[in-house]
């Protein structure tokens, strides 16, 4: 497939066209940055692009869940173990950062550097380091809610290994203060490999026509993982790993050249490198959230040189 320009107004479609294979429409990579529909009546809507400047080493865990704020909600101040991306969905949330970070507003590609106190609306994504204590709240009167694409060690340190000096605490944990946070784990999987120093993260939101079918299976380059929000999807692997989830978030691998259906509340984790093909297997549109990670340094500027969005001073 070839290589597009990794510009920061364009970071979006290249990631997406690039690296989503078989749960992607090919004409992402010819759209512009936000909502659209390429020429086989694929609908997507990019959410959020940002690096991962740190991620953990491999195994890791790839996981993305939507977390319910009613108001009064706080999540106790610590560190994640890794990086996360969130993304607000509904409503306003306040995230008290002891580090720097990287925003992004709605609909503005690029980001800046975060410190201190961040007021996040809907559409504004935000990428916290791993290692920076943080706080999320809700302080308004209205329930909020956020997606948040996360990756962490999928192994505990060795025995005898130093303990980091206070404990990673995941957003969402029952350690929170006030009203209780609905923190839904929607999908994940633990990923084999992952790119070698920063990689891109992405969030889409994807629908699929009644009658679509994928002409044929595509690659992707890095681990991603898929959440069917509505409708029903055909899924079928050519080649690498893969295991599907059903709405109870059991999983069993995907047999290559088998299709399987991925109905609403499930979904599936691919390898990197993995190849795939859907169709909607249902009478309605068929919706679906997808994450994925890739290494920047797979794309480059026109010159041939990489290029990478950064968070401006």
């Amino acid at each position: 497939m070839r290589r597009c320009s990794l510009l920061v107004p364009l970071v979006a479609v290249v990631l997406f066209g690039l690296l989503l294979g078989g749960l992607a429409p090919a004409a992402a990579q010819e759209a512009t940055p936000g909502a659209g529909a390429g020429a086989d009546g694929v609908g997507f809507e990019i959410l959020a692009v940002g690096l991962f400047e740190e991620p953990p080493p491999a195994p890791a865990v790839l996981d993305l869940a939507r977390a319910t704020f009613p108001p009064g909600a706080t999540t106790p101040p610590g560190p994640d173990p890794g990086p996360s991306l969130t993304y607000v969905e509904r409503g306003v949330l306040s995230v008290e950062l002891e580090g720097a970070a990287s925003l992004a507003r709605a609909g503005t590609p690029e980001p800046t550097r975060a410190e201190g106190t961040v007021v996040l609306g809907v559409g504004d994504r935000l990428v916290i380091p791993g290692g920076v204590p943080f706080r999320v709240y809700n302080e308004g009167s209205e329930p909020a809610t956020a997606l948040v694409a996360r990756v962490y060690p999928a192994e505990l340190p060795e025995p005898g290994a130093t303990p980091p000096a206070e404990p990673a605490q995941p957003l969402g944990t029952p350690e929170a203060a006030g009203p209780p946070i609905d923190f839904a784990l929607l999908a994940g999987g633990v990923a084999e490999t992952l790119p070698a120093g920063v990689a891109v993260v992405g969030l889409a939101r994807l629908t699929y026509p009644v009658g679509h079918a994928d002409p044929g299976p595509t690659r992707n380059d890095g681990p991603l993982l898929a959440y069917v929000e509505a409708g029903t999807l055909g899924y079928t692997v050519a080649s690498g790993g893969s295991v599907a989830t059903d709405a109870t978030g059991q999983g069993e691998p995907v047999t290559p050249g088998q299709e399987v259906e991925l109905r609403a509340g499930g979904g599936v984790f691919e390898q990197g490198g993995a190849a795939s093909a859907v169709r909607n297997a249902g009478d309605e549109p068929a919706t679906v959230l997808i994450v994925l990670l890739g290494p920047p340094e797979a794309f480059a500027q026109e010159d041939g040189t990489p290029a990478a969005a950064t968070p401006s001073s």
